[in-house]
């Protein structure tokens, strides 16, 4: 029986690698498309099989004068070569970093990139890169293979220099240990706003946003314990709003559980991922016209302590809502509902 198990081992190894390899070559044969003056921001999502590490990549590859990154969690060693590559290059490279969720990269990304290990109030939570003070990239994604391949990610390119500076005098405020308080910035087309330093504009603009929902409301959340933001989606229910919401299943069970259980209780169509990995979305659509979406999960940490970011998108190109279409479709075939208090 042994030698029997040993000989299935090798050919099921042999099989399952030809897989993964096939199906890394059908994620990196496709052209990137970055952003460009023509298309200013472009959305991603490996669940519709956007290759965020290629992208980043590609993103970094294209740097000339600089760049800039805040990150929780980083250990993807392809990020890692490019980026050492362009600051061998002469192309300055700053990482500011969250101390826990991030150790011992200094030497695989080589002495001429500056490391700066940062936690203040809370987490150092984002997920952006700022490159060549006009291009920013943010979103829900670490920067590790499990966020690249395995759990559900969403990034955003955009090609906003205001915003870009925006974000690097934070970072250098952050780097020189000097005083600099982010203020939001409001576009023509978009909100963004960095936490904690507008936390409460944040929070006070999300749950406005919500309460002037005429139609509809999809969220996809990893973790969820804002009362106000549970409050706000039930209030929504209760005057004739569709609402929909998606939980990562774990967190539905210990951290998000108050909220996976509120909204059941009120009748609120509540879904479990049953994508592999962890479902790491923080996003919502209302009224098919705003998309909201960043690296803040909707919880009081977020809204308060950490160093966060969170973005309103509003109106949407046929194609960014054709593709946030597409993935809200994916994310529900990927999903199991839940039976609410009132349904038998």
């Amino acid at each position: 029986m042994r030698r029997l198990k040993q000989k299935l081992r090798y050919p099921l190894t042999a099989l399952f690698l030809a897989v993964y390899l096939l199906y890394s070559y059908v994620l990196t044969s496709e052209e990137v498309h970055l952003p460009e003056p023509q298309v200013p921001l472009v959305f991603y999502a490996n669940q519709l099989h956007d290759n965020l590490e290629e992208t980043l990549e590609s993103a970094i590859d294209q740097a000339t004068e600089s760049i800039v990154i805040m990150i929780y969690s980083f250990s993807d060693t392809r990020l890692m070569q490019a980026l050492s590559k362009k600051a061998v290059e002469g192309v300055s490279v700053r990482i500011i970093h969250d101390p826990v969720a991030t150790q011992n990269i200094a030497f695989k990304l080589g002495p001429k990139v500056t490391l700066f290990p940062y936690r203040h109030k809370g987490l150092m939570h984002h997920k952006i890169i700022v490159i060549d003070h006009k291009t920013v990239w943010f979103g829900s994604a670490n920067f590790t293979r499990d966020a690249f391949f395995v759990s559900p990610n969403i990034v955003v390119g955009c090609l906003q220099p205001e915003l870009a500076r925006h974000i690097e005098a934070k970072a250098m405020a952050i780097l020189h240990r000097t005083r600099y308080a982010a203020k939001p910035v409001i576009g023509e087309n978009y909100a963004w706003y960095m936490m904690p330093d507008t936390a409460p504009q944040a929070l006070e603009r999300l749950i406005s946003t919500i309460e002037t929902a005429q139609k509809s409301i999809r969220v996809a959340m990893y973790t969820f314990t804002s009362k106000p933001l549970i409050q706000a989606l039930i209030a929504a229910k209760k005057r004739g709003v569709e609402v929909e919401v998606v939980l990562d299943p774990e967190s539905a069970k210990t951290t998000s559980n108050a909220a996976f259980i509120h909204l059941k209780q009120a009748s609120i169509k509540t879904y479990l991922s049953t994508a592999p990995g962890l479902f790491h979305y923080k996003c919502a659509l209302i009224d098919e016209r705003i998309f909201v979406v960043g690296s803040a999960n909707w919880t009081k940490a977020a809204f308060g302590a950490n160093d966060d970011n969170i973005s309103f998108i509003s109106n949407l190109t046929k194609e960014q809502s054709d593709k946030i279409h597409e993935l809200w479709e994916t994310i529900m075939q990927h999903t199991k509902q839940t039976i609410t208090d009132h349904q038998s």
